[in-house]
């Protein structure tokens, strides 16, 4: 989550990130109440994303507004990740050991 805001990132790769993470979310859980809104803030941020909002300081405003969804619907996610309890201690393991496993001594 943490590469959601890097600083080099535009708002459209910080969007796919959150969007490619709540697919995975979505596929986990058999609620669709649970993850409806964060569902419709996601397609409200790929409908009003403009290209102009990364590069352009007269869209600061539009830029501002489109940032706080995007926070807003990161924190809605991981709120759920957390609820579910869809990371657990041996998931974290195994992503750990399989990142360092891989590593050339």
């Amino acid at each position: 989550m943490s590469l959601i805001y890097n600083s080099n990132a535009s708002l459209y790769q910080r969007t796919n990130l959150i969007a490619v993470i709540f697919s995975d979310v979505e596929a986990m859980v058999d609620d669709e109440k649970k993850t409806s809104s964060i569902k419709e803030n996601l397609q409200l941020l790929r409908e009003t994303y403009e290209p102009i909002m990364d590069r352009d300081v007269v869209a600061t405003v539009k830029k501002l507004a489109y940032d706080q969804v995007l926070d807003d619907t990161r924190t809605a996610l991981i709120r759920l990740i957390d609820k579910e309890n869809l990371v657990s201690t041996s998931n974290l393991m195994t992503v750990k050991a399989k990142k360092w496993g891989d590593r050339d001594e």
